[in-house]
Formats: structure tokens, sequence, C-alpha cells
């Protein structure tokens, strides 16, 4: 149940680069990866044990510690790219960046129709 959640509020792609996101915050701060994950697992567990209908919205502070272990994966790749390709001209960083944040882009659209309200 919640992975249809996760996977609904993220795309695909952004399941993938959370979990990813939870090995880079791991290798870098292993404190502050546990301080994070284990909020989140909490979260996690907590609230996949109501019976409510409207159980996406519990999972608001667990979405947004997710949303953080993703942007731990962007900051990895991106720090990836830069040791790799070095320094680049303005118009290719550019390039890359855009290249490297386009994930985000459906993860956006896919979590504003979620959380579109404006028909109730």
């Amino acid at each position: 149940m919640y992975g249809e959640i996760l996977v609904g509020t993220f795309t695909i792609a952004g399941a993938v680069l959370g979990l990813a996101g939870m090995w880079v915050a791991l290798l870098r701060n292993p404190a502050r990866f546990w301080l994070l994950a284990g909020m989140y697992v909490v979260h996690v567990v907590f609230f996949t044990q109501l019976f409510v209908l409207d159980l996406d919205v519990f999972f608001i502070a667990s979405n947004l510690l997710f949303a953080l272990f993703i942007g731990f994966a962007l900051d990895g790749l991106r720090t990836a790219a830069r040791r790799r390709v070095g320094r680049l001209r303005p118009g290719a960083a550019l390039a890359c960046l855009l290249l490297l944040y386009a994930p985000l882009v459906p993860i956006a659209v896919a979590g504003l129709r979620l959380a579109d309200r404006s028909g109730d």
C-alpha cells in the first residue's frame, strides 16, 4: 500500500532516486542518514497501521523526508558529474544541469496532480 502512495507521489524515477539518495546520505554522513532514515521509518510504520480512507495525507512528513533523500541522490549525481567532467563552459554546464534535474519534472507533475484539491 505504501509503495503505491510513494510511486504515486514521486513516480518510479523518484522512488529509485530516493533509494539511491539513502545510500549517498549513508556514505557521506552516517549520523545524518540514521537520523533522517529513523524518522522516515517511524512515520511509515506508524501511519501504515491506520485504517482511514484518506491515508495519503498522513504521509506528508515521510514524503518530505523522502524528498530530502532524492535531493541527496541528485547532489551525488551532480558531484560525480563534476568530478568526471571537470570545468565546463557555461552553456555546457547549464545543459548538464538541466539534464541532471530533468527527472524532477515528472515527480513535480505527479505531486501536483495528487495534491490538486481544486475540485473538492
